[in-house]
């Protein structure tokens, strides 16, 4: 086993990048060290993902290093029988130092590219992970626009109303359709699974993760706030920028328009809102005539299997549509309806739902592509090291049109609210 991966977990500490390390150097005894012969078992165990940190022969390390004292001893334990009781020691198997306990978290980081509608790899042999050590981050696991999925980490710092760093998280967007006079089904903009222990964002979890939330608001009541009625004209909109607790003593200024009323949610924007209060919105008249839609960003907290609504924007061209009472009503009458793994509610006893505040490790890397190509087809991941963070793997439908984007990495926590 080797001690020298603690100085690899010491640099990125300091730096918070990836350090990239030919494991063959110093007698190949490096990165990983439990050798295994060419027709074992690789399906098994921790080991780097894909060819791309194979050693030559089929060989594949595996880092013990980052793992509790108990499950090491288990290991060296089980080494040790076949060494000395049974006679039949593992190939390659050489004691470099004593192995030390790192505070970090690992997460892995990599990507591939999915075809549409589906929510696992086209082809796993895309995935070409690796390990990367942070603090402050956690692990992620991300659906985006561009056709790919990403197996990254994330700062803990980037979401500010964030219970829980073990999360579903949803961004649909619901059109109103002019031509049949009704509401389109929800679309996913994006989809992330965060969580917060070492290699939480596996690739292996891809086809428990559903495709989205599938947020659900009445029609009824989407049609009667946001839809011009036959007898209406379209004239105004309201116009403010407020950060309050409650709508309910809002008073707007109404301005003209002919283009398309807005409010912009700003509720996980850390630089537009104010910790003292808990809606921060911007409501505008635009000049581009837009079709009616309502953006929602919904988390599910796997943990406590609590659902929390947070952003929801709003285009609608009926006067004074994007009045703040609107966005809260509508707020109050959100769900979501999609079936979720009981596999996904794991979570490792040694885990807590606090936020983490030593290193993590997180797979870091990502992949974009067009719909039906055939992109993306080695994916050199690397493992970050980052404190005060969890894991994320995020999938991003929002960026280009017919383009789907996928990252694994780090998510920053300095938000987050303790409950």
């Amino acid at each position: 086993m080797l001690t020298t991966i603690i100085i690899s977990c010491f640099v990125l500490t300091i730096t918070g990048l990836p350090v990239n390390i030919n494991p063959e150097l110093n007698g190949g005894g490096f990165e990983g060290d439990i050798l295994f012969p060419p027709n074992s078992d690789t399906s098994r165990g921790a080991a780097f993902y894909g060819n791309y940190r194979r050693w030559p022969n089929k060989i594949i390390p595996y880092d013990i290093s980052a793992i509790t004292t108990n499950d090491r001893t288990t290991i060296i334990n089980a080494m040790n029988q076949l060494m000395y009781d049974v006679g039949t020691p593992i190939p390659g198997f050489v004691f470099l130092g004593t192995i030390i306990q790192i505070n970090c978290l690992q997460c892995y980081k990599c990507s591939c590219s999915v075809n549409v509608g589906e929510t696992t790899c086209k082809d796993d042999s895309e995935l070409q992970c690796v390990i990367e050590y942070v603090e402050n981050n956690y692990c992620t696991i991300a659906r985006t626009s561009s056709n790919s999925i990403t197996f990254d980490h994330r700062p803990n710092s980037d979401l500010i109303f964030l219970e829980s760093q073990h999360y579903l998280r949803a961004k649909e967007q619901i059109i109103y359709l002019e031509s049949s006079s009704s509401w389109h089904a929800p679309i996913v903009k994006e989809f992330t699974y965060g969580c917060d222990w070492n290699l939480c964002n596996t690739p292996r979890i891809l086809s428990l993760l559903p495709k989205g939330l599938t947020f659900t608001v009445d029609s009824n009541l989407l049609t009667n706030s946001l839809i011009l009625q036959p007898n209406e004209t379209f004239t105004t909109c309201a116009s403010c920028t407020k950060c309050v607790n409650s709508t309910g003593a809002v008073t707007c200024a109404t301005v003209p328009c002919s283009g398309t009323c807005e409010i912009d949610d700003h509720l996980d924007d850390p630089v537009q809102h104010n910790s003292s209060c808990s809606f921060q919105f911007t409501s505008a008249c635009l000049n581009e005539k837009l079709n009616t839609s309502i953006e929602i960003t919904g988390t599910y907290y796997m943990d406590d299997k609590k659902f929390q609504t947070g952003e929801i924007d709003i285009w609608c061209r009926k006067n004074n549509c994007n009045d703040p009472p609107h966005v809260q009503t509508i707020q109050r009458n959100i769900t979501f309806i999609t079936e979720i793994n009981d596999q996904l509610y794991f979570r490792p006893q040694a885990t807590t739902s606090k936020p983490n505040t030593g290193l993590l490790g997180c797979y870091t890397c990502h992949c974009d592509r067009a719909v039906g190509s055939d992109d993306c087809k080695i994916l050199e991941c690397t493992i970050e090291y980052q404190d005060k963070s969890y894991c994320e793997i995020v999938r991003n439908f929002k960026e280009i049109p017919g383009k789907e984007f996928i990252q694994l990495g780090h998510k920053k926590n300095l938000y987050f609210i303790q409950t």
